[in-house]
């Protein structure tokens, strides 16, 4: 056999087998929030990604039109694809830099640089946790998650998720007054410098509005989403935008 026959023929086995991992893709996938894996013959992990929409993810690897780009490549060295589901796109994007860090795949080079160049999800330490996006973990004993790559996206990501809650963002050296201490001060229910509490986009520690108890709850919330185990967080945000609806307010709603 020629070298030229040989190579049609190294051709149309790829073509048939990149053939097979679509029909499979199309009838198997559904399209979920979820991580997906690229694996070789012998079991490598080329690849982890994570989409909101998995099969149209993978789905649009089968559609570049340039043999050379990077997708392309990946379903022709793919042996197989896998792919595991999720609650929720965030939960996807933890998942995936979980697997990353775990298994090291070689096409996954963006996600191997060091720990510097992204962002970490903080949550500070009592009283009244808060939410903080930081450039490194640190050594204060506090609970960090990530690293994740775009810090204004991951802090818009969190600002909806302290919204979702009612946790706060004042400063972490803002004094705390929970309910269930309210004897030990004087002051008033409401402090109309607080427009997050005002609007009922926090709990209100520092005003005793809420008890320590109901605020850790919804910090306990706040972990189990992070780390990928509960999507009650986005349930809370659909009742809202139905509720919004409900009463006319569609831009709330929108936003």
């Amino acid at each position: 056999m020629s070298a030229r026959a040989e190579r049609q023929l190294l051709t149309a086995a790829s073509e048939a087998h990149v053939a097979e991992l679509k029909a499979r893709v199309r009838a198997e996938c559904e399209d979920r929030p979820g991580v997906y894996r690229m694996h070789t013959t012998d079991g490598e992990v080329l690849y982890v990604g994570k989409s909101k929409r998995v099969r149209s993810r993978l789905l649009s690897y089968f559609r570049l039109p340039f043999p050379e780009e990077k997708g392309a490549r990946l379903v022709r060295e793919a042996a197989r694809i896998d792919w595991d589901y999720v609650p929720s796109e965030f939960a996807a994007l933890l998942l995936e830099l979980q697997l990353v860090k775990r298994l090291r795949p070689r096409f996954n080079f963006m996600l191997k640089r060091d720990a510097r160049h992204f962002a970490f999800i903080k949550v500070s330490r009592p009283p009244a946790p808060r939410l903080v996006v930081v450039r490194g973990a640190g050594d204060d004993r506090a609970t960090y998650y990530g690293p994740f790559q775009g810090a204004r996206r991951v802090s818009e990501s969190v600002r909806e998720l302290a919204d979702a809650l009612g946790l706060r963002d004042c400063t972490l050296d803002s004094r705390m007054h929970f309910a269930d201490q309210a004897e030990l001060f004087s002051i008033s229910p409401r402090t109309p410098g607080c427009i997050r509490y005002e609007i009922r986009k926090c709990l209100g520690p520092c005003v005793a509005a809420c008890t320590e108890q109901q605020y850790e709850e919804r910090v306990a919330l706040a972990r189990g989403f992070l780390d990928g185990l509960d999507d009650s967080p986005l349930a809370t945000l659909r009742d809202e935008m139905v509720r919004a609806s409900d009463d006319l307010e569609f831009e709330r709603a929108a936003s």
